[in-house]
């Protein structure tokens, strides 16, 4: 209750949208007017505008929305593709650049890989594989990202072949 008596005025709002009074409610709606003709009012109110025939969405809405988002899907497909694309090259220029540059600069990182990983007794035996596999390690990576926006692609444009109605 407010502080002049009456129910507050989210409860009055909530008891004509239909909700069940308590029944400190009822007897409060009983003994009170003011309160009472409000909450019929509204209960008057919302009958009405129930009553009221529910607007249909336009029929191309769902066919320009579907068209909307293949749009945006495809850009995106590209876009991540580019990207792929781009991560490789760059990854093998850079490789490519600094193994001509220094090539023992990038033996020796990677030969220094297994100190830090704590694999210092292996060294002897990881150094050759080492300098062979970080190159296509770094080819793997492009070509895994790039399989993983293919499958993306695939998995959406199967996704759009289903009409939603």
């Amino acid at each position: 209750m407010s502080a002049l008596g009456h129910l507050d005025p989210a409860r009055r709002l909530a008891l004509g949208l239909g909700e069940t009074p308590s029944a400190l409610e009822r007897a409060h709606l009983a003994a009170c007017q003011t309160c009472s003709a409000e909450i019929q009012r509204d209960g008057a109110l919302w009958a009405g505008l129930r009553a009221l025939p529910q607007p249909s969405p336009p029929a191309a809405l769902a066919t320009s929305a579907l068209a909307r988002f293949r749009l945006r899907r495809e850009r995106t497909s590209r876009t991540m593709a580019a990207a792929a694309i781009l991560i490789l090259a760059v990854e093998i220029t850079l490789f490519l650049v600094l193994w001509r540059a220094a090539p023992t600069a990038i033996a020796s990182l990677v030969l220094g890989l297994p100190r830090w990983l704590g694999l210092a007794s292996l060294l002897p035996t990881l150094a050759r594989p080492l300098v062979v596999v970080w190159p296509m390690l770094a080819l793997a990576s492009g070509l895994l990202l790039g399989a993983v926006v293919w499958m993306l692609r695939k998995l959406t444009s199967a996704d759009s072949t289903q009409v939603v109605k």
